[in-house]
């Protein structure tokens, strides 16, 4: 473990949880508290506090997703909190809030269609934010939720089949990378 480097991330306390929310182009996105988010380049050691989303702790009883990633067309840097009341998981109403960083404030938008989602963090591809989350109907259903984040627009994306497994209980995205050929000099 000789290659092993301890990185002095923000806000770096004992007592505080750090959960990585996401990370895209090198830039990675943290929480070291319950509204505590960071914006972090680990190779140069800058980071940016984003400033509170609005929740105040004492408010209490509520679940929040995240996410965090660039959007395709608009190349800004957006965090994404999704908030619900602890006593609404069955019902359709959730709150969204983006963080853009070219405006470095917080600003509502449409709510989560779905529920809250089951992933805790987004996973990020292609310029969207995407989460498992509860489907339409009774039992087990689920979707994958997705959120561009360009243009702040919901949509969902087809399940694979996965009849053998007979549930889905997170999202694995596999990226394909192409990789040039190396120049012959």
């Amino acid at each position: 473990m000789d290659n092993m480097v301890e990185l002095d991330y923000p806000d770096k306390d004992p007592n505080h949880c750090m959960m990585i929310v996401g990370s895209c182009n090198g830039l990675v996105c943290i929480g070291t508290d319950w509204d505590s988010i960071f914006i972090w380049n680990p190779s140069t050691g800058q980071s940016k506090r984003l400033p509170s989303f609005g929740f105040s702790e004492e408010r209490g009883g509520f679940t929040m997703r995240f996410g965090f990633g660039c959007g395709e067309s608009d190349y800004d840097y957006k965090v994404v909190v999704i908030f619900s009341d602890d006593g609404s998981w069955g019902s359709r109403e959730t709150r969204v809030e983006v963080y853009t960083l070219k405006t470095n404030s917080w600003k509502r938008i449409g709510d989560f269609a779905h529920g809250i989602p089951t992933d805790y963090t987004g996973k990020f591809a292609n310029g969207s934010l995407h989460w498992l989350a509860p489907g339409e109907g009774s039992g087990y259903t689920r979707v994958i939720a997705s959120l561009d984040l360009a243009k702040e627009m919901y949509d969902e994306v087809l399940l694979p089949n996965y009849d053998d497994l007979g549930y889905v209980s997170g999202i694995l995205l596999l990226v394909s990378l192409q990789v040039a050929p190396l120049s012959e000099n």
